[in-house]
């Protein structure tokens, strides 16, 4: 499973022998490459003989890369491992009433299929989950600018807008006019923008979350929660039919149920402009 950003990740590594005997290495080397690239090589701690460990709080967002490397023996093992800010339109109690799932065994599984139903609701009908963004606008004159992570929980949501080039104009929350249902942002003195592209940076999401946006996100869960509910489940001998529904909730190309599409209709798309 992802490790949430502020939690700590542990990795363990056996070390054997030509003999496959538990051994000491010479050398142990434990490094963490973060989603930027920059690197970093935690402390490695001896469980007993050929057994270690090492611990890293995810600090950042993203995919992170760990790799082991010892010499004599000679070994490399890497895996990756997300760090993930948690986002979800509902809260896990919630979502384990409505699977009528009765214990917390499954909690893990389950808060991600919480975001990635989230992930879908929020694309039809914009950004819900409150959350700070730089976003790279494309263009060089533009007489207004649509933010690409709509709608914004107020007008004060944007914190600048400014150019990419090294010595480019800058708007900060001052100079602008903000839209937040829309994501449109203006500068007040109507002159545009120029000289980008630039560089946005500003908080998206809805300080109040739709009802039927929750409803959908619940309807979603259902759907995608399938997967993790065998035909046994319900039945000691499933027939036909239940098989059916079975492989039916793998489909190619999968689409989120229409009872949930519809949820999210009532809610609206965000609105843009030519």
């Amino acid at each position: 499973m992802a490790t949430d950003v502020g939690s700590v990740y542990r990795s363990s590594i056996q070390v054997r022998d030509g003999t496959g005997s538990l051994t000491n290495p010479a050398t142990k080397v434990y490094t963490v490459t973060l989603p930027d690239g920059t690197t970093q090589t935690p402390a490695i701690s001896t469980d007993g003989t050929g057994l270690f460990h090492a611990d890293y709080k995810m600090a950042v967002e993203g995919l992170h890369a760990v790799n082991w490397v010892t010499t004599s023996p000679d070994m490399s093992k890497t895996d990756y491992e997300n760090a993930v800010v948690f986002r979800s339109v509902v809260g896990l109690a919630e979502a384990r009433s409505f699977l009528g799932l009765n214990d917390t065994s499954q909690d893990e599984t389950l808060r991600v299929f919480m975001m990635g139903a989230t992930e879908l609701a929020e694309s039809v009908v914009g950004t819900c989950v409150i959350r700070t963004v730089s976003d790279h606008i494309p263009g060089y004159v533009r007489p207004a600018i649509r933010l690409p992570q709509a709608p914004l929980p107020d007008a004060n949501a944007v914190t600048s807008i400014a150019s990419v080039w090294t010595n480019g104009p800058a708007w900060d929350a001052t100079l602008l006019n903000v839209y937040p249902d829309s994501g449109v942002v203006e500068p007040k003195d109507m002159r545009g923008f120029w000289f980008g592209p630039w560089v946005a940076s500003y908080k998206c999401g809805r300080k109040v979350i739709p009802v039927g946006v929750v409803m959908a996100v619940k309807e979603i869960i259902f759907d995608l929660w399938a997967t993790q509910r065998m035909p046994q489940a319900d039945q000691l001998e499933p027939g036909l039919d239940q098989t059916a529904v079975y492989e039916a909730t793998m489909p190619v190309g999968y689409d989120i149920p229409p009872h949930a599409r519809a949820l999210l209709a009532g809610v609206g798309e965000i609105p843009g402009f030519a």
